[in-house]
């Protein structure tokens, strides 16, 4: 939080075997988080998403402000895995 406005939000929830991304006015880029794959989407808006899976959960970290997108991947590196 800055000022009380979330800058960067982290979500998990069940798979959900979506693996389909929005792709209108938005780079796609295949990443890897802890030997599992994900994706990294930039939009021409400043905003940024980074989204994976371990097989079981979907884990999600997005920024609607440029200035912290690219926070994003080191942040998602640094989630621990479930035990």
């Amino acid at each position: 939080l800055v000022n009380g406005t979330p800058m960067i939000t982290f979500e998990q929830t069940l798979l959900d075997a979506t693996e389909v991304y929005e792709s209108a006015g938005v780079t796609l880029i295949e990443i890897e988080i802890h030997g599992n794959k994900g994706v990294l989407m930039s939009y021409e808006n400043g905003r940024g998403y980074v989204v994976w899976s371990d097989g079981e959960y979907q884990y999600r970290l997005y920024a609607d402000d440029p200035e912290y997108r690219e926070r994003l991947l080191p942040m998602a590196e640094s989630v621990p895995l479930p035990q």
